[in-house]
């Protein structure tokens, strides 16, 4: 209106305005709060529904790991009755299994591995045969020790074990230094075969023709001695053979090659008339026994079971050449040393 004018307020006394301006400055006031409070009140908004979808979201998942426990216990639980219904407990032990289980202990000792053997507790029957006498038998082995003894131990593996295949390997680098390698060999059992009326042993290889009438038993596909014998003819007949091994065979045999060369410790050296003379201990694995002989060795002569002959003898150690077989069967020499023992020098 043309006359009017705005009343004087007091903000010091808001309690003497008229009521009109009282409630306008009441609603402004709520508004003014509201927009404050509005950000706030957003953020908690949204927190509360992402704090509903990941309590969803958490359901959900815990509805799946009680799913995939449950499917793994009928898993294991088929998977056992399989085993219960394809696998034989093995009772009885055949005289191979603890001769291969010792070679391999020897072959780990010969070539300064640290092995530990599992107890064999089920056998697989060999699904290659028309019937049931024969099963494998999984053999746990555990290797600790250098990679170059590993290889040396793994290339000689099928000599001492010429039946044995792999199952499983697993090789770690230690921390401190070395390698762990894990390995599960299946090692052949032969169980008592049925026999036929006419004698026979009644089970034959998939595939193959069965030997002639008046033949039957004479021919065992698993023999493992029989396999080492043609292993053995094999190598005779490689040009290696008569290189390395054929002289070594024609000359005598002496004490000190009888001894493994991995219990021997060089002590020491002396010299008498001017030969340079060694001197070796026996002892155990575990530790040098005080009281074995002493045994003194120059140039050239023959030491260990493996043909090993001393190269060089000097203050801290002896070397020796040995002749060993590959995996492909070729004979070839190595060169092992000896160091003098820390309590010698």
């Amino acid at each position: 209106m043309p006359g009017a004018r705005w009343p004087k307020l007091n903000p010091r006394q808001p309690w003497g305005w008229p009521v009109f301006w009282q409630r306008v400055s009441l609603a402004l006031a709520i508004v003014i709060g509201a927009l404050l409070v509005a950000p706030w009140w957003l953020s908690a908004w949204d927190a509360f529904t992402d704090a509903q979808a990941s309590a969803q979201a958490l359901a959900r998942t815990q509805a799946d790991i009680r799913n995939a426990q449950q499917r793994r216990a009928q898993l294991a639980q088929d998977l056992a009755q399989r085993l219960v219904e394809t696998s034989v407990l093995v009772q009885t032990v055949s005289a191979e299994l603890p001769a291969v289980s010792q070679a391999l202990t020897h072959l780990a000792e010969r070539e300064s591995l640290s092995l530990t053997l599992v107890d064999w507790s089920t056998a697989v029957p060999v699904s290659a045969l028309k019937k049931g006498p024969l099963q494998q038998v999984p053999v746990h082995v555990q290797l600790h020790g250098t990679w170059s003894a590993w290889m040396r131990w793994w290339t000689q593996l099928p000599e001492v074990a010429p039946l044995a295949t792999l199952s499983r390997l697993d090789l770690q680098a230690q921390p401190h230094g070395g390698w762990r390698a894990q390995v599960v060999l299946h090692l052949v059992q032969r169980l008592p075969a049925p026999v036929t009326q006419q004698g026979s042993s009644g089970w034959q290889l998939a595939g193959v023709p069965s030997p002639p009438e008046g033949e039957v038993g004479l021919v065992d596909p698993v023999d493992a001695r029989a396999w080492q014998h043609t292993q053995s003819q094999h190598a005779q007949q490689h040009p290696s053979y008569a290189r390395w091994i054929a002289p070594e065979l024609q000359r005598t045999r002496t004490p000190l090659e009888a001894l493994r060369r991995e219990r021997l410790r060089y002590v020491g050296q002396i010299s008498q008339a001017g030969v340079q003379q060694a001197l070796l201990r026996e002892s155990e694995v575990t530790g040098a026994a005080s009281h074995a002989p002493i045994y003194r060795v120059a140039v050239g002569d023959y030491v260990g079971q493996d043909f090993g002959r001393v190269q060089t003898i000097t203050a801290d150690q002896l070397t020796l050449r040995e002749l060993v077989r590959d995996a492909h069967g070729v004979w070839q020499p190595r060169d092992v040393t000896l160091p003098l023992e820390d309590g010698a020098k």
